[in-house]
């Protein structure tokens, strides 16, 4: 079983981002694809999205984030680590990657865009955006 990991923003995706998201996540098998998100406040919207699909959840939260909200239904919830290592893992560990920030600015200095850099340059990866207008497309 390969994974998808879901990269968001720190307060989560809007509307039409999530609309998109519930979409495009049915096109992959989940069977064949297990989910891994990082389990901050802004990914709470996205995991229930993810447990109604019935994807496999796998949670790697980030060091001084922890979130009130429980994640009780992911297949496994990884100890804390700092944020850097967490993205990083969250880029090691899976095959697909799909990023939803909070603007279109690939040059933005934000965690979340520079872990999409990251994935782009890695030609193994496929990496997805879910644009705040709702618009998903590859990068390459």
């Amino acid at each position: 079983m390969t994974s998808i990991s879901i990269i968001t923003q720190r307060y989560g995706p809007n509307n039409k981002q999530l609309e998109r998201f519930a979409s495009f996540i049915k096109t992959f098998d989940i069977n064949q694809r297990s989910i891994l998100i990082g389990g901050d406040r802004g990914d709470i919207q996205i995991y229930n999205i993810l447990v109604s699909a019935g994807f496999q959840i796998g949670v790697l939260p980030m060091t001084g984030n922890e979130s009130d909200f429980s994640f009780n239904l992911a297949k496994e919830i990884k100890p804390p680590m700092p944020m850097k290592e967490r993205n990083q893992s969250l880029l090691d560990m899976s095959s697909t990657i799909i990023g939803l920030p909070q603007m279109m600015n690939e040059y933005e200095d934000s965690p979340c865009w520079k872990t999409l850099r990251n994935a782009s340059n890695n030609r193994e990866k496929e990496v997805f955006v879910i644009s705040p207008s709702g618009w998903a497309w590859g990068l390459e």
